[in-house]
Parts: structure tokens; C-alpha cells; sequence
């Protein structure tokens, strides 16, 4: 069984927070029964953090090869034809 202490404070934390008007988390949806874990809002509910990650590296490495062969171009040596 649970200690009366912890059971107390837990209702006195939430009474509190109803009394002092606490707005919901910053992300969410709307504010959220005390326990439960608030919905975050989706910027893109189709893109994946992961994704937009690995595209922008995608590009940035597209960059940087594009970068290193104009580079190449000028610094190499001419050939007389």
C-alpha cells in the first residue's frame, strides 16, 4: 500500500495547479488531464524528424561534392589538345 504522505502531496501538487491556472505544455494541443501526457502539435504529420534530418545531410553532402569538383576544374592543370 501506498504511503498517505505521497498520496497527500500528489493531490495537494494538483489542487494547486488547478487553482493557479497552470496552461498546458509548450507544444501542446490543448491542456490535458493532470497524469496524462499532453498531445504535441504536428508541424507535418507526414515528415519524420529523422527524414528531414537525413535529406538535409543529403544536401549538404550534395553541396560539398559540387564544391569539390569546382574546385578541381580550376586548380587542375591544363592540357595542351
Amino acid at each position: 500500500m501506498s504511503d498517505p504522505r505521497n498520496v497527500a502531496h500528489d493531490k495537494k501538487v494538483i489542487q494547486e495547479k488547478k487553482h493557479h491556472h497552470e496552461g498546458p505544455a509548450v507544444g501542446a494541443v490543448k491542456k490535458v488531464q493532470p497524469g496524462k501526457k499532453p498531445e504535441l502539435q504536428h508541424h507535418n504529420e507526414h515528415e519524420d524528424p529523422a527524414t528531414e534530418r537525413a535529406e538535409a545531410i543529403a544536401h549538404e553532402a550534395e553541396v560539398v561534392e559540387e564544391a569539390v569538383a569546382a574546385h578541381d576544374e580550376r586548380t587542375a592543370p591544363h592540357k595542351p589538345e
